[in-house]
Formats: C-alpha cells, structure tokens, sequence
C-alpha cells in the first residue's frame, strides 16, 4: 500500500514538471499492479486528454466509472469530453450517474441542465437549471443559462423576469442587457427593448456593439456625436477588428440613410469581414456547404435505397427558401390561419441531426436512425405535443428527400424572392450563425447551390412543393393566402392575414419587426438601388432582380 501511495506520489510530481511520458508510465506501473486504482485511472486518464489521446482517455474515465461508481470525478470528466465533441447524448448519460450520486450537487445539476438545453429538452432542462440555483449560485453563468432557456423555451416574461434580476444587481452585465433587450423586441416591446439598450449607453456611452444593435430598432442616435465615435474607432489602427465591425456596420446605417447606396455597400462588406474575423464559428464556408451541395443528387450518407417513406400520419409545414425571401411571413399567416400550429420558427434540426450523423461510425449511420434522432429533436422541444407544426428551417431546401421520408404527408413551400433582393438584405441584416451569410462570394455560392436543389426536388416532387413568390404575395395578399391555406389544408379564416394584430405573437427571426405591420409593397423595388453596384462586382441581375 505505501509503494503504490509513493508511486502515485512519484507520478503526481512528473506530471506537475511537465514530465508527460514519464507520468504515463508511472501511472501505469501502478495500474500493472492495481488495475483498478482510481487515482492512477483518474490521473492518467487526465493526461491522455492532454496529449490528445482521446480514445484512451475515454476508455480509462469509463474503467474509473465502473470501477468506483460512487466518485463523480470520471462522470464529470466524461461529459466535458463528450460535450467538446458534440455528443451531447453520451454526456448527459454520464451527467445522470453523476446526479445520482449528488443529488443536490449545484455544479452537477447546472452541467445537466445545459447539456439537456443543448438537446433543446427545454423543460427538464430548466427544472435542473432552477434545481442548481436553488441550491447555491457558484458561477454566474447558472442564472444566465436558465433564462436562456426559457428564452428558447419561449417563456420570454420569465426569462425577461431573471434578466432584470441580473442587472438590478449588476447594471452594466452587457450579456443580460442585450438578451433582456432581445427578449422584449421578441415579444414585440420595441420601445422596452429601446429603453434597455438606451441604460445600457450610460454604463457604456463608448461601445459601438450596443449603437449597432440600437441601430435595428431606431434611428434617434444616428447622430454627430456617433460619428465623431466611430470615426476615432476607424482612425485607430489598433482598435480590435469587432469594434472596427460595428463601427462599419453603423456607418453603412448613416450612408443607406443618406440614399449613398453603392458607399452603404462598401461598408457592409468591410464589416461583415471584420465581424467574421472576430466572430469566428465552428464550421466555415467550405464545410458548410460541402454538406448541403451536394445533397439533391446525392442524398447525406448515400441514404437514398433507404429513403422509403414511414407510416407517420402528420402533415407538418416546411417553409423552404433563401433567407430574407419572405418566409416568416408565409410562417404567420399559417399559423394565425390555424391556432392548433406550433410555430417552429427556424429550428435547424434537421441539418443538425445530419450534422451529428458526421460522427457516427459509417455502419452506423442510416435513414432509421436519422429519423428517430429527428424525431425525439422535434419531441424534446415540445413541437409534437401538437397536431401539426411549422419548421421554417431554411437549409431544408437542401433535404427535401429527408423531410419526405419522415413526414411522407409533409407540406413544403417555397419561399421565392429576387435573388438580389434577398442578397442585399441578408448583407444589411447580419446573419452571424451563417458561415456563408458574410461576403459576396460565399452568398452566390450558396444561392446557387440552393437553387440546383430545388430544380431538382421541384421536377422530382411537384405536388408537394407549392412555391410562393414574395413579389406576388405581397401585391395580391389575399389570393396568395387563399392558395397557401388550400395547399396546407387549412380552411380560409380573414385571420390569416391580421397577423400583426396579434398580442401575444413572438419572433425571433431578423424579420420581427416587419410581422407588427400589415402585408405591404415597401421591400419590394427597394434593390433596384443597389444594382449598379452589383453589376460592377460581376453579378448582373435582370429588371426582376434575378
């Protein structure tokens, strides 16, 4: 017993010394001769994540876990090893050894509630989440994170409740303002979320990425005194490129309120580079669209003899198209056409699930299991509580094939806008979670990957695809509607067309505000504009902006 407690002891100080191999080896020699000494699996385990060694890694922390049941340490190390590698399924199941464990364990229980948010299990997630902060609040990302989640779980009065809560004790918290301020324009509040974002520049009068956010919701502070703040952001050669972002956001906002569109052009897409370059994401462009260009032809994971269609009875709505096409309005009037719709909005599960199917092993990976990971998806986010819901995921267009063979009595419509009039507008909105969304290139790259699909899914299913144009819709609303609401199996209902009036409406896409308003005609020729400075870059466009 004291040679193994002196070989620990030897092997604890290589390691400390940076003496990786050495440690290893001594670690080893103790489990030579007690396979299931804890400190030594625990230990050694620890360095193989160090040195990349992740298989091995797992293999011990899994050895330590069964061996010592009732020592948390290998559970927690697990799900942090599992979570970095997006298998959120296998972390909450070491999470759940964990909480039996501890029960009331704040640190376990808040790791369970934000592994089973990134399953959008919004409600267990939240009852963990609340569980943890009842217990003791030991990092202040646990309050944060449990109104994230009603935030996602659309409960946007308690999230609102939890975020001013955060700032009554710390006024300039930037992340709860800016959520708080996102929750209440959400909820249709323009003029709290104004005056939230408006306390915020008392704390904060410098920091451009609250103007720029303010920017969105009203024009009051497009002043000189802005300028002159911007202007020394630019003059700085030091000053970080996330800063320089917003400030070039902010003066494509004062060039597009002078009517200089070609200079607003300019701007935008020096921002959107910086914004990128600051913002950096996960997936680039390239990845992103390897996984989607070649999908109309190929279906993911060469699925296509397993394509068959299941017996699911549901008819839900997909909305399909490129963004800032006019889909959140084809979205509302659906929904306020039929109250029993759950509103999806853009739940991306499905490409995500794809995604995930990445890092099965290939024998693994097939239609059935796709479907059932989709399936419980939509489930854990409460979707199919209801008869029919929307998903107005606009990467959809890609995986019409997938959809079809979940929900063979799925409704698709596709959402058609002049191309540049959705690429003018995905520049002025800022799409960050869209690695292609941020220069010109990677736009018509995609438009014309999207495009190729959808020739192929319209000649391959034409009566399950109705297309919708925007242009059209917005001229002649109500035959449009009668069409869409025929086409879904929706009786018609005057409603489906004042869905502004509605109180209790939410969105969260980039098109919130435009749903407070009546259906009209101002977006309409607004491109036109923006064509020369189109055309000098090499991308024409006929008089329909296509």
């Amino acid at each position: 017993m004291q040679s193994s407690t002196q070989a620990l002891q030897r092997a604890a100080v290589l390691w400390q010394q940076g003496q990786q191999n050495a440690a290893i080896q001594a670690f080893e020699q103790v489990l030579a001769q007690e396979p299931d000494n804890f400190l030594a699996l625990n230990n050694l385990a620890a360095i193989r994540v160090k040195c990349g060694q992740l298989a091995e890694a797992e293999q011990l922390y899994l050895r330590a876990g069964k061996k010592h049941p009732n020592r948390n340490e290998p559970f927690l190390a697990l799900a942090t090893l599992y979570g970095q590698y997006n298998r959120i399924e296998d972390a909450i199941r070491q999470l759940r050894h964990a909480v039996r464990n501890t029960p009331n364990h704040p640190l376990v229980l808040y790791l369970m509630g934000k592994h089973l948010l990134q399953q959008r299990a919004y409600e267990e997630a939240i009852d963990y989440l609340r569980r943890s902060v009842a217990q003791k609040v030991e990092n202040p990302e646990q309050v944060m994170t449990l109104a994230q989640a009603y935030s996602e779980a659309n409960r946007m009065e308690e999230a609102c409740a939890i975020y001013e809560q955060i700032l009554a004790q710390q006024p300039g918290n930037v992340a709860a303002i800016k959520a708080l301020a996102e929750c209440r324009f959400v909820m249709g509040e323009k003029a709290a979320a104004i005056q939230v974002y408006e306390q915020a520049l008392r704390h904060y009068p410098d920091e451009l990425g609250i103007y720029y956010s303010l920017s969105y919701l009203t024009e009051a502070h497009l002043d000189d005194a802005l300028e002159k703040k911007i202007a020394r952001v630019l003059d700085d050669k030091k000053s970080l490129q996330g800063q320089r972002a917003f400030a070039q956001f902010l003066k494509a906002r004062y060039a597009r309120r002078a009517k200089h569109y070609d200079e607003e052009m300019h701007w935008l897409l020096e921002a959107h580079q910086n914004f990128i370059a600051s913002h950096p994401l996960r997936i680039s462009t390239d990845d992103y669209m390897a996984m989607f260009e070649s999908y109309a032809q190929n279906p993911p994971f060469h699925l296509s003899e397993a394509l068959s269609p299941c017996n699911d009875e549901r008819s839900p709505i997909f909305i399909i198209g490129t963004p800032r096409s006019g889909s959140t309005l084809l979205e509302n009037i659906v929904c306020a056409a039929d109250s029993t719709l759950i509103k999806g909005e853009e739940t991306s599960v499905i490409s995500r699930q794809i995604f995930r199917m990445q890092d099965h092993a290939a024998e693994a990976r097939s239609m059935a299991l796709l479907r059932e990971k989709v399936l419980n998806e939509y489930r854990n986010m409460g979707i199919l509580e209801a008869p029919r819901f929307t998903d107005k995921s606009l990467e959809n267009c890609f995986c019409i094939d997938v959809i079809l063979s979940i929900f063979p009595q799925a409704k698709i419509i596709y959402s058609k806008r002049a191309l540049l009039a959705s690429m003018v507008s995905i520049l002025q909105n800022n799409l960050p979670a869209l690695p292609w969304a941020h220069s010109l290139e990677g736009i018509r790259r995609y438009f014309e990957a999207s495009h190729r699909a959808m020739q192929h899914f319209l000649a391959r299913y034409p009566n399950n695809i109705l297309v919708v144009e925007y242009e059209s819709l917005v001229s002649d609303p109500e035959h449009h509607a009668r069409e869409i609401l025929k086409f879904c199996d929706i009786p018609w209902t005057d409603d489906c067309l004042a869905f502004h009036k509605q109180k209790k409406v939410l969105s969260k896409t980039a098109s919130t505000d435009q749903i407070r308003s009546p259906i009209n005609t101002r977006a309409v020729d607004l491109f036109k504009n923006y064509r020369t400075f189109f055309e000098e870059k090499g991308l024409l466009f006929n008089e329909k902006g296509e």
